[in-house]
């Protein structure tokens, strides 16, 4: 599953708020008391009538780099952070704890660590996830340009993504994990076996293979959309671009009432009426779709590589379902716009500007980011995860696979982070907002596609002016 299921010059200097990130109820994060130093013996000589001498050990703690992590949908992924961090800290002679922090969902994880600045109790190494560019810009990470600088060069670069997302006016504060692209897994077996062969030319030649696929009766639909939450802007939004269209412009403005986005919603609701796409379809929750095509309910299915990494796992019911799985971009649409591809720039850590530890927490974060870590940790996403430095796509594991080698070439050099063609803002990170509402007002409130999208356009109009 994707999302649970992803630069401002307008935004002015005062701190984020709670009401501004959905007015998500935040906890300060809960800590984990630091573990104690080797105890420092102190020899306390007492007369006594046996005369004996008594020792008092007295534990002295010193000072531990905490690191709060947020989980990821792959617990390999988790399992490599808990033990980079660890071995960061034996190697460097630091005390470092990663602790997992348990949210309910990415809105609530930016409160809680809104809440936790101001209280003063943040941990020393963060994740702000969709806070990223409020962050950078309210001060609550702190810059780290030589950290960041010196794991660019050691990894041969980081991306135009990383660029954008997790830098302010060229200066590294957050060091990216990977990237997150979402992209079509597609039954290869059932689209030959129909007579088309890959890839698709068009949407419209998408379609007409997922007709020829779909049988209903044998439990097996031609697509599996979501349309209702979660993965809505992985599946919606770089299907605007497809159409011509976009949610935001180069100003930073919504534009989701633009002609061409009615059509796209159009044309992706349709799959539904169509009968394309399980009934369940409407209020599958972030992992709907994935079961869908791990079960063999469906033959095509739109997500980041949540479902490529579970096949890899064997998490599946379908014999040699890695085989018969091939991946891509969404295809080129009306007019001959695309193919297009959106990226989650990523989860990403930086260190809190309050911390007490700042030198020993930039230290532990560029010795998690070395190269050779940075490719067990892609390895680890299974193809959840694809590089944010240059560096790591040299390894045999992106490039003699054969799905990773598919989007290496057809997903990668297109992909692009969803405020496009806006630069990334504080208030353009809108996941779960408007694109599972607007499939919902077509397909279970009869709206038109028109009215849906104003409908949208209101929202992250009103989304936006919480910021500016």
């Amino acid at each position: 599953m994707s999302k649970n299921e992803a630069d401002s010059k307008n935004i002015g200097n005062k701190a984020l708020t709670r009401r501004q990130f959905m007015k998500m109820a935040g906890g300060t994060g809960a800590g984990v008391l630091a573990a104690a130093c080797a105890p420092e013996v102190v020899e306390v000589v007492k007369e006594v009538p046996v005369e004996v001498e008594k020792v008092v050990e007295v534990q002295v703690g010193t000072a531990t780099v905490k690191m709060w992590m947020l989980p990821n949908f792959n617990p390999l992924i988790d399992l490599h952070l808990i033990k980079a961090g660890t071995a960061a800290g034996d190697d460097l002679g630091i005390d470092v704890l990663v602790e997992p922090v348990q949210t309910g969902g990415w809105q609530e994880n930016v409160a809680r660590l809104t809440a936790a600045h101001e209280a003063g109790t943040a941990a020393d190494i963060i994740c702000p996830q969709l806070g990223s560019v409020g962050f950078m810009q309210q001060g609550i990470v702190a810059p780290i340009p030589d950290t960041f600088d010196a794991v660019g060069k050691g990894g041969g670069g980081w991306t135009d993504v990383v660029m954008n997302n997790f830098a302010l006016d060229g200066v590294g504060h957050l060091l990216c994990i990977g990237h997150a692209p979402a992209y079509l897994h597609i039954r290869e077996d059932l689209v030959n076996a129909a007579g088309y062969s890959l890839p698709f030319s068009s949407l419209d030649e998408l379609k007409e293979c997922a007709a020829a696929m779909n049988d209903p009766s044998n439990g097996v639909y031609g697509t599996g959309m979501a349309f209702a939450e979660a993965d809505d802007l992985m599946h919606l939004n770089p299907l605007l671009w497809c159409f011509g269209g976009a949610a935001w412009d180069e100003n930073s403005n919504p534009t989701l009432d633009r002609a061409e986005n009615v059509a796209a919603l159009e044309w992706y609701t349709s799959i539904y009426t169509d009968g394309l796409s399980p009934e369940a379809s409407v209020s599958w929750g972030g992992g709907g779709n994935n079961q869908a095509y791990l079960a063999g309910q469906c033959a095509i299915a739109m997500n980041p590589g949540s479902i490529l990494a579970a096949v890899r796992r064997g998490d599946h019911s379908v014999d040699g379902l890695l085989e018969k799985t091939a991946v891509g971009p969404w295809p080129e649409g009306p007019g001959g716009t695309g193919p297009q591809a959106q990226t989650e720039a990523g989860q990403a850590y930086g260190v809190w500007s309050g911390s007490g530890l700042m030198d020993e927490a930039k230290q532990v974060l560029q010795q998690m980011w070395q190269i050779d870590s940075y490719i067990e940790l892609q390895k680890m996403g299974q193809s959840y995860l694809f590089p944010a430095l240059y560096a790591a796509f040299d390894d045999p594991f992106f490039s003699d696979d054969k799905q990773n080698v598919e989007i290496l070439e057809n997903v990668i050099p297109i992909m692009m982070y969803e405020s496009w063609p806006s630069p990334p803002q504080a208030y353009t990170s809108l996941w779960a907002t408007w694109a599972g509402p607007a499939c919902l007002r077509v397909l279970v409130d009869g709206w038109s596609a028109a009215d849906s999208m104003a409908e949208a356009q209101e929202t992250v109009e009103a989304v936006k002016a919480e910021y500016v």
